[in-house]
């Protein structure tokens, strides 16, 4: 049996003798056993029943007398020994609880510096990239035969091989507004395509009649 085992076992003979004063099965001025028997009572050795019986001395709960042996002194301070024990024993859950919970805060900031690394590497690799596609604005003029039709119901990539990739309304910036999306007079088409297809853009944003589809009113 180690030390660390030795302590606990005496410790918690200790606390329970103090119980059974506390809860009155142990009375003050009474004697408790001899060590040989407080030692075959809890199946340890005698020097485990010593050194129990020495840190009840300690708080004041027992005292040896010559001629009278193992007397007890003072329920108040056994109960005292207990409630310090109690108290000692949430303090080590306490302690124990603030370790994971530091443990628990040294993984989310890992895990957070991870996120943060691929996010900035992410964003380099896209700022650096060379790949990209020019874009192009194109005004709808009022008198347009686009104005207040979709995107679907015109056709606009079949009939100019460019693709609208964002539409600016007034001071708003609509990003990949997709084929149900309506265009109105004065938007501005941000457009993804060859120069050559940009100018087909321009002829068919431009012409004033001949487009079908379905219509909405105007904002």
């Amino acid at each position: 049996m180690n030390q660390k085992t030795k302590t606990s076992t005496y410790t918690q003979i200790a606390k329970d003798i103090a119980l059974k004063i506390v809860e009155g099965e142990f009375q003050e001025g009474q004697r408790l056993l001899g060590r040989s028997t407080l030692a075959a009572t809890y199946n340890v050795s005698s020097e485990t029943i010593r050194r129990a019986l020495h840190l009840l001395m300690e708080m004041k709960v027992v005292e040896i007398k010559p001629q009278s042996g193992i007397v007890i002194t003072s329920a108040t301070a056994a109960k005292q020994y207990i409630d310090s024990d109690q108290n000692e024993d949430q303090l080590k859950q306490w302690l124990l609880s603030l370790q994971e919970m530091k443990r628990q805060y040294e993984q989310l900031n890992e895990r957070m510096l991870a996120t943060v690394n691929e996010i900035v590497t992410t964003r380099y690799s896209y700022q650096t990239s060379d790949d990209h596609f020019p874009t192009y604005r194109l005004l709808i003029p009022k008198e347009s035969a686009l104005c207040n039709k979709r995107v679907e119901d015109l056709s606009f990539w079949q009939h100019t091989g460019t693709t609208i990739v964002a539409i600016q309304r007034h001071n708003t910036m609509i990003l990949s507004p997709g084929p149900h999306a309506y265009l109105y007079p004065l938007d501005t088409l941000i457009l993804v395509g060859t120069i050559a297809n940009i100018e087909k853009a321009k002829q068919f944003v431009y012409q004033t009649q001949g487009i079908g589809g379905e219509k909405h009113d105007s904002i």
